[in-house]
């Protein structure tokens, strides 16, 4: 704490010294400086994904327990959309992203995720996708972060179709695809905010 204090008195001292044209620049620059420390304190990653969960034993509500879903092995030719239906029950399984909002003034309201998709060993860059989702991810309150969940569609129907189409540019099956998907959302009070990405991995078999 004594050296900071020191170092700040030979900076002012140094200042003093200088010509008020070149004091100028120098107080405008360090005010500057300022001014980025405290927005970057204040303007961290406030819309937070926690990863992709597996559905509660429903099928249609959030996950009652927070199991991982690491990604899925699939039918290239025969896969509809993902997420499927794993166990024949009707229902999509799995493909739970976990939102929190982590500032505790404001709701954000989520406006959807885009969807970028890479695959090794394919010789023409896969276009990016939206899914379009509203959820209402509340304020930090005493208890801390609530973790809300919702079903993203990773894979559409037309986006398997385009793959197949173009599976002459694709590697021979299997192969893999990652899925990064990162969430939007808005505040109340109008900020802008854009998850951390997560990624979902994918295996294609033929």
């Amino acid at each position: 704490m004594r050296v900071s204090f020191r170092l700040a008195k030979i900076v002012v001292n140094v200042l003093l010294s200088l010509r008020p044209s070149v004091l100028t620049f120098f107080s405008i620059a360090i005010l500057c400086c300022l001014g980025c420390g405290q927005g970057g304190a204040g303007g961290g990653q406030v819309l937070h994904a926690t990863g992709f969960f597996n559905a509660a034993s429903d099928g249609g509500s959030a996950p009652a327990t927070r199991t991982v879903d690491s990604g899925r092995t699939v039918s290239f030719s025969q896969t509809i959309s993902i997420p499927n239906d794993l166990n024949g029950d009707g229902i999509p399984d799995g493909c739970f992203i976990g939102l929190e909002n982590l500032q505790s003034s404001s709701a954000i309201v989520t406006s959807g995720a885009n969807l970028a998709y890479a695959i090794s060993g394919s010789s023409f860059a896969i276009p990016d996708d939206f899914f379009p989702f509203s959820l209402e991810l509340p304020p930090v309150g005493s208890a801390g972060a609530t973790e809300s969940f919702v079903q993203i569609q990773l894979v559409s129907a037309a986006m398997m179709d385009f793959l197949r189409a173009n599976s002459g540019a694709l590697p021979p099956p299997p192969f893999g695809m990652t899925v990064t998907v990162t969430v939007l959302g808005q505040s109340q009070a109008g900020g802008s905010f854009a998850s951390n990405p997560v990624a979902y991995d994918v295996s294609f078999t033929d």
